[in-house]
């Protein structure tokens, strides 16, 4: 079941959120274990299998670990037993292509390891305590609102919440209009985006000039983050309906001017979790500059693992981190550039980036960068007009909803006595149901490659 979807919207969602409204707090994570097995099993009962691994060996490696912490090396050995296995059981699972083809389109990948992860390790370090109840532990690793990939969420925070979950009517009004957004942005602006993206590629044949492939690698980037901006609110809003407060998932990344800042702000919870348990353990406390780099490198791989393990996102991750690196070693001699020449650099590599992961193949990829690179210079006027037509109106919606002085204006108005935006929700709601029920049932949604 996807989460843009018909069904989801005007089926599972109420009658979900009826059941979930109506249980007592305490019994609510369980109502969302069902829910969360429910989307799976929608996309493929076989995802309940890496799920079912998950769960046990994060249960009973933190139990384990919880009661050993006396016996250092022994809970050092259960935390690598538990990272590995569950590792192994997303790998192989990724492994069968006609369970991935129907799972991918509802949950993200690798959300079970990773969410798996973090509870593991959390407990290894003494930072969050080890849950006693198996069914509870698997409603924070599959927990609902994240089962469309992003964003991860942290155990603790999320654990705790469970056990005290109010449903309360400002939130739950925030939540249905952030929800609504989000698949707006994802339906509306980022499946059109990439629908764009398709035809341009199938109107050349392959034969890209430079400026239409340039062109093209700018919609193919926008069409992503607009997709993943939409899950981003569809789990935030829905989080909220649920008596959860899950963080921002962007924090403005096209103005950032450095490659580690845009990694930053881009995909916020992905970025926070390859920093606590991945790039601080193996880069460590002292300033080595070689296991730095390693650290870097060793991130941007499970980055691109947690988004989907292929050729092309591995080709992504090995760039990115060789221009993070030059970035860390040249850091001195950067900051003497000038700060808007820093930002056409940084975000000529993102486009460039975008442009590798718009393929499916390690080949095609290094063929579309090599159009951008080395193409001809024809100045297909007709095609190039057509598409940037196209694209232009949806770009400038993202630009708006992306833009801060918005945010900062609606900020004030909710700051006043007598707001006006408590009289424009129920509008701005009613609104963004009708636009979202119109695409959804004119079947213009795209699955792509995100």
């Amino acid at each position: 079941m996807n989460f843009t979807s018909i069904t989801f919207l005007y089926f599972f969602l109420p009658a979900f959120f009826l059941i979930y409204a109506v249980t007592k707090p305490a019994y609510r994570a369980y109502i969302m274990l069902i829910g969360s097995c429910t989307v799976i099993c929608w996309g493929s009962p076989y995802g309940l299998v890496p799920l079912a691994i998950s769960v046990l060996i994060s249960y009973l490696c933190s139990l384990c670990i919880d009661s050993l912490r006396d016996r250092k090396k022994l809970s050092v050995l259960l935390l690598i037993v538990s990272l590995l296995t569950n590792l192994a059981a997303v790998v192989l699972f990724c492994s069968l292509p006609t369970v991935r083809s129907r799972l991918f389109t509802a949950i993200g990948a690798g959300i079970y390891a990773l969410h798996s992860a973090a509870y593991t390790f959390d407990v290894y370090r003494n930072e969050c305590e080890a849950v006693r109840s198996p069914l509870r532990l698997a409603a924070y690793i599959s927990f609902l609102p994240s089962l469309c990939g992003i964003p991860l969420v942290k155990p603790k925070e999320t654990i705790g919440q469970m056990k005290e979950t109010s449903v309360r009517s400002d939130m739950l009004t925030d939540g249905i209009l952030l929800l609504l957004f989000g698949i707006a942005a994802k339906v509306i602006v980022g499946d059109r985006l990439y629908t764009l993206f398709q035809e341009l590629e199938a109107s050349a044949k392959g034969d890209l000039s430079m400026l239409m492939s340039w062109l093209g690698a700018f919609i193919f980037g926008f069409s992503v983050f607009a997709r993943l901006k939409g899950y981003a609110c569809i789990a935030q809003g829905f989080g909220m309906m649920l008596g959860f407060r899950i963080g921002p998932s962007f924090d403005y990344p096209y103005s950032k001017t450095t490659l580690r800042e845009y990694l930053a702000s881009y995909n916020i919870s992905a970025y926070s979790f390859v920093q606590r348990y991945v790039f601080r353990p193996i880069a460590g406390s002292e300033t080595n500059q070689a296991r730095t780099l390693t650290a870097s490198a060793v991130s941007l791989v499970v980055i691109c693992a947690s988004y989907r393990p292929s050729a092309s996102f591995l080709i992504w991750g090995a760039g990115a981190a060789l221009f993070i690196s030059l970035e860390i070693i040249l850091d001195s001699r950067l900051s003497h550039v000038p700060r808007p020449v820093r930002f056409i650099m940084t975000h000529m590599l993102t486009v460039i980036g975008w442009a590798v992961i718009s393929q499916k193949t390690a080949v095609s990829s290094l063929e579309y960068v090599a159009h951008m690179l080395t193409g001809a210079l024809t100045l297909d006027t007709t095609p190039l007009l057509y598409y940037f037509r196209s694209a232009a109106p949806l770009f400038v919606l993202i630009l708006l909803f992306e833009s801060k002085s918005l945010r900062n204006a609606v900020a004030k108005l909710e700051e006043r006595s007598v707001s006006p935006i408590t009289v424009i929700k129920p509008v701005l709601i009613l609104t963004l149901l009708v636009m979202v029920t119109v695409f959804l049932m004119s079947g213009s949604v795209q699955s792509g490659i995100l």
